[in-house]
């Protein structure tokens, strides 16, 4: 599971119904990102998929792991 609100969390935009988490509802929502003078709203919920073995070396080199 993933969860982000983003850079800059603000109200609920208009696809909000998609977020429902009905049993079986497997929709995917996808957005490029927009700003927030859109008439979306702004979408700022952007993020990047690494390998786990990607992840814990950038982890070590960022001290986080030992």
């Amino acid at each position: 599971m993933l969860f982000s609100l983003g850079r800059n969390p603000g109200a609920s935009g208009t696809d909000q119904a998609e977020n429902q988490d009905s049993p079986g509802n497997r929709v995917f929502v996808s957005h490029d990102a927009t700003p927030a003078g859109n008439a979306g709203g702004e979408f700022d919920d952007l993020v990047v998929w690494l390998a786990a073995p990607v992840l814990f070396n950038r982890m070590v080199a960022a001290g986080r792991l030992p």
